[in-house]
């Protein structure tokens, strides 16, 4: 219910509205019951939001019917949000392992001896491989933390948690390539020597990982699983590590 004055634009939503009083600018009215006083007044343009428009009846003291936009919802609320179809979802899918594939095959290109090791590593010791990745990944979220609590150090710690995201991403992408390695190896095929076999063998990871990460509530951990092993067999490389794990 609207019983006083309002000197500007008014949006007014509910389902039972009365409007006693007068609005100078546009208004916009959506609710099931519209009704008017006989002191009403709109100055500016009206629309008028319901599932029957028809039924609102805007007298000419209120707003003349050039000033007046009526727009049903029924159809609107009927058909819900808006949801992509299967065509836009499969493309999106295959548009992401389209881009994983591709830097992933690049990342090991640009490293392809160390990548080889990695792979040798993974083979050898996955559990230690593993376990390193959790460790690393734990020090540098660990540290963003700790560097935050000081007041030097605050302004330190996103950079930190920037550098804990590039070596998640890092550690996914090798995760992504190694895991195309040991197929590939299993299937008895020769080691990749060139960008476009690289590429091949990074496709292949995607796809697996892919389809592994749409399995309900195991998915998400098989993609954390792949980031720490990428992650660990880098940092095993990269830091050879005297202690045992």
């Amino acid at each position: 219910l609207l019983t006083g004055a309002i000197g500007g634009t008014a949006l007014i939503s509910g389902q039972d509205i009365r409007i006693e009083g007068t609005i100078a600018g546009d208004t916009v009215l959506g609710g099931e019951s519209i009704t008017f006083g006989p002191d009403a007044r709109i100055d500016g343009t009206l629309t008028v939001y319901s599932e029957d428009v028809d039924e609102i009846d805007v007298p000419e003291s209120v707003a003349s019917a050039d000033r007046v936009e009526r727009r049903n919802v029924s159809l609107a609320s009927e058909r819900g949000p808006m949801r992509p179809g299967w065509g836009a979802i499969i493309t999106g899918f295959l548009s992401g392992l389209v881009v994983v594939a591709l830097l992933s095959g690049i990342l090991a290109s640009l490293a392809p001896h160390t990548t080889e090791r990695m792979r040798i590593t993974l083979a050898e010791r996955p559990w230690r491989t593993f376990w390193m990745g959790f460790l690393s990944l734990s020090c540098l979220v660990g540290a963003s933390i700790l560097l935050a609590l000081t007041l030097v150090g605050i302004v330190v710690a996103p950079l930190v948690l920037v550098l804990a995201f590039v070596a998640g991403a890092i550690g996914y992408l090798f995760g992504v390539y190694l895991t195309g390695r040991l197929l590939w190896s299993r299937f008895g095929q020769f080691e990749p020597d060139s960008v476009l076999e690289r590429l091949a063998v990074a496709g292949l990871g995607a796809l697996i990982i892919g389809l592994l990460a749409l399995l309900p509530f195991a998915g998400w951990l098989i993609v954390m699983i792949v980031t720490l092993t990428g992650l660990g067999a880098l940092t095993v490389i990269l830091l050879n590590p005297e202690f045992e794990v």
